[in-house]
């Protein structure tokens, strides 16, 4: 085999070897970007356990007398858990507090409007709907506004929570007077958001492994409210 035959045999397997190692490589998936904290999208129920990481307000005064001339205090109540239902753009919020006292908060994105309900004399409030970062309603879901400017800079690296291999996150949100920082937990296997914490609580999610079925019901307190508030906004018909 002359010297000539040599170079071509030997151009020839480099070219078979880089044509493969060319298409090995082109066929390498790219990797896959983490998963970042996000709230399940449409019909979901999960329930959330709420862990206050601030000291307790002391109790204040209340001037008003009570079976009496002695003032009486009024003890202040922690979010102790809620079990959220979605299902339609309409979103229950069933909150346990301290104390044993329980609350309900509904939400109408449909009508956009929220209707709260005070945890001591159950009296139902509407407002237009928010779920501004910093508000128990972005930290409760299954609202997205939370984690809007989270991205793949925000991971700091993983953790083991509640058993789980998690992302871990971190970010900070400038909410007056002074900025709120955040914490996410995001189950690695799954994606499905483990836990969250701010300032003032650790709020961790247990999601139900199949979605609710509906419709909801509003209490009669929370639908009399609200029909009161869609008659008196009822536009004027001109005869």
């Amino acid at each position: 085999m002359n010297s000539r035959t040599k170079n071509f045999l030997f151009l020839w397997w480099i070219g078979i070897f880089c044509g493969v190692a060319v298409q090995a490589s082109a066929q390498t998936p790219a990797p896959s970007p983490p998963p970042l904290p996000r709230f399940p999208e449409g019909d979901v129920a999960y329930s959330v356990g709420v862990t206050s990481r601030a000291a307790p307000s002391p109790a204040s005064a209340n001037d008003s007398p009570q079976g009496g001339n002695t003032p009486h205090k009024t003890i202040p109540l922690q979010m102790t858990g809620a079990r959220v239902t979605c299902i339609n753009h309409s979103v229950r919020y069933q909150i346990a507090w301290s104390g044993g006292a329980s609350s309900e908060h509904w939400m109408d994105a449909k009508l956009g409007l929220d209707l709260s309900q005070d945890v001591r004399s159950k009296t139902v409030f509407l407002s237009p709907s928010q779920s501004s970062p910093g508000s128990f309603t972005s930290l409760l879901g299954p609202m997205n506004s939370l984690f809007s400017s989270v991205g793949a800079s925000n991971l700091t690296g993983r953790e083991t929570l509640n058993g789980k291999t998690c992302l871990h996150y971190k970010w900070t949100v400038a909410v007056p007077p002074a900025p709120m920082n955040y914490q996410a937990w995001v189950d690695e296997k799954t994606g499905v958001l483990v836990a969250v914490v701010d300032n003032l609580a650790l709020y961790t999610f247990a999601f139900d492994p199949a979605p609710p079925t509906g419709p909801l019901v509003m209490p009669p307190e929370f639908k009399a409210r609200l029909s009161r508030y869609l008659e008196l906004t009822r536009p004027v018909q001109h005869l």
